[in-house]
């Protein structure tokens, strides 16, 4: 560009231009100028007829108040039918959770000013400090007065500040706004629990939303590591909710129904917490309608934190651990207690048509290594032997299902002495009998059947056929699905068909049913419980060899490879 130099010459001599002048510099050495000192003003206070005091009768005193405490509130408006559908998605006038608590001044009592980084124990209390303009740099008694302005020593009348109790519809928000996780996360949801739990009224209100605070707190736990969530939701942070809450019912005498029971009793088998197990065994001993989480994925939730945490299986723990499940007191020698205590196996397991939680009970022993326990199992007493109504009638079934525990156990022999003691079915005889033509059956002397009665003899035959293959799905296929999940790996949809397949067809002969068995079990494979790492897929491999092969849902390499030609040898040798 041309004029480089005329245009860098003209810029050096603008810079040096000014629009103010400069300030005088000063040095030590000058002299300084007098101070401004404004004039003495003196004032009687003792005079009668003073301008500057004021006279106690004119004016009262008014007490000081913050800032915070004179915003006015916006009046509740009336909010037309049509619209409160997309008002309720927006959640709007819900529970506030940033009302002052007893819990919060009992905090700021103890701990002071909440921290500048992030704190979970001072979490609400950091969002009242901003949301009432406190400043740490208040004085202690400034800080009690503006986080105690419009605090009442009444819970119903917080709960009524806080947006509780105005009707049908404030309900319904309220319930969408225990359901919803995507506001504040784990932490929000836990403290309007709190602030909920504080009066009757509210209590029974949480006490009909069982299901809806289970679904909130389970997709808190699944989606903490997202969005940033600073808060890991821990079985032990969950526990400690729910014992609060039940605490807060039992000292108002509110009953504790089953459906927090069995969700108190989830959280705590996850958390390993053994008073609390007994706890809510108790508070289910007398329920006898449908809960809210499974029997069976309670117990396996408890056996699955034991399998795979080995170092609690040791001295008394394992010892205690084991009567909460079976309720057989390992401490005595008797070989066949007549007395089953509080456990598991006494709440859920003599209850008619059981058959998941029965399978999860044979199948954690088995996992357990409890070879002792099963054997108490099978010869226990029939008025306290677990799943007696649901194999009352089929006693076939039974032996199948503890052949395969004891299989698991690593006692073959055992397993096989009770397939053979059992009676044989009769399952392979009526299928013989339905392939024959109807002219072809056998018929009493002076005996007419008609092609009708034919029909109905040979679908009451396939009926019992029918009755017996779905008895023996319903207590064997759960079974070895408790068998794959304590070994953390997720059978895939071909396994799941050719398992069915071979339980409808189970053949008569003891050692071929053991040999059926064992092409579905692993032994020397346990996959991590870690939530970070891929699922583990347990399949069924059928091309040009046959055996289980478990691989990570994004990975090619197999993690574990058992061929079903190793499995036979295997059972050759034992056999010799």
């Amino acid at each position: 560009m041309r004029g480089n130099g005329g245009i860098c010459l003209f810029c050096r001599h603008t810079l040096s231009l000014r629009s103010s002048s400069r300030a005088a510099k000063r040095f030590a050495s000058d002299s300084q100028r007098e101070p401004y000192v404004l004039p003495r003003l003196v004032i009687d206070l003792d005079a009668a007829d003073s301008k500057y005091v004021r006279q106690a009768e004119e004016d009262e005193l008014k007490e000081w108040q913050p800032d915070s405490s004179k915003i006015p509130k916006k009046p509740p408006r009336s909010i037309p039918d049509w619209k409160k559908g997309t008002i309720m998605r927006r959640d709007p006038n819900g529970l506030s959770t940033i009302q002052v608590t007893p819990p919060d001044l009992l905090t700021f009592a103890l701990l002071g000013d909440p921290s500048g980084g992030w704190d979970p124990k001072t979490q609400y209390l950091r969002g009242i400090y901003r949301y009432r303009k406190i400043v740490p740099e208040d004085g202690v008694n400034a800080k009690v007065i503006q986080l105690s302005s419009d605090f009442t020593r009444n819970a119903t009348d917080r709960l009524s500040l806080a947006g509780f109790g105005e009707g049908q519809y404030k309900e319904t928000v309220i319930t969408r706004q225990l359901g919803r996780n995507d506001r504040g996360g784990y932490a929000h949801l836990a403290r309007m629990i709190t602030m909920l739990s504080t009066t009757k009224e509210s209590c029974s209100f949480l006490a009909t939303r069982g299901n809806i605070i289970l679904k909130a707190i389970k997709n808190c736990r699944k989606t903490q590591n997202r969005e940033n969530r600073r808060t890991i939701v821990t079985s032990n942070m969950v526990l400690l909710l729910l014992n609060n809450l039940r605490l807060s019912m039992e000292s108002k005498r509110m009953y504790v129904n089953g459906q927090f029971g069995s969700i108190g009793l989830y959280y705590a088998a996850k958390a390993w917490n053994l008073p609390s197990i007994r706890t809510y065994l108790e508070i289910l001993s007398g329920e006898v309608f449908h809960v809210a989480v499974p029997a069976a994925t309670n117990l396996s939730a408890f056996i699955s934190r034991l399998l795979d945490e080995p170092e609690r299986a040791v001295g008394s723990t394992i010892q205690a651990a084991v009567e909460l499940i079976t309720g057989w007191d390992v401490s005595k020698d008797s070989a066949l207690p007549g007395h089953r205590n509080l456990s598991f196996a006494s709440v859920f397991g003599r209850r008619e048509k059981n058959h998941t939680f029965t399978s999860a009970y044979l199948a954690g022993l088995a996992e357990l290594g409890l070879k002792d326990t099963l054997q108490v199992e099978w010869a226990a007493d029939s008025g306290i032997a677990i799943g007696n109504r649901l194999w009352k009638p089929n006693t076939n079934l039974r032996a199948q299902t503890f052949a395969a525990a004891f299989l698991l156990v690593g006692d073959r022999d055992r397993a096989l002495s009770i397939l053979q003691s059992a009676p044989q079915d009769q399952t392979a005889e009526v299928t013989l009998s339905d392939t024959l033509p109807s002219s072809q059956l056998p018929l009493k002397q002076d005996e007419e059947i008609t092609e009708e009665a034919a029909d109905e003899a040979n679908d009451g035959k396939r009926d019992e056929k029918t009755e017996r293959g779905s008895s023996r799905l319903r207590a064997l296929f759960p079974f070895f699905e408790n068998h794959y999940r304590y070994h953390n790996v997720h059978p895939n949809d071909h396994l799941k068909g050719i398992l069915v397949n071979a339980l409808n067809h189970l053949p008569n002969d003891p050692e071929q049913i053991l040999s059926i068995f064992e092409k579905f079990l692993i032994r020397d494979y346990r996959a991590p419980a870690s939530h970070n790492e891929s699922i583990k897929y347990i399949q069924w491999f059928d091309d040009g060899a046959e055996g289980l092969v478990v691989m990570a849902e994004e990975g090619d390499v197999p993690l574990y490879w058992k061929p079903v030609r190793a499995e036979a040898e295997a059972a050759t040798q034992a056999d010799a």
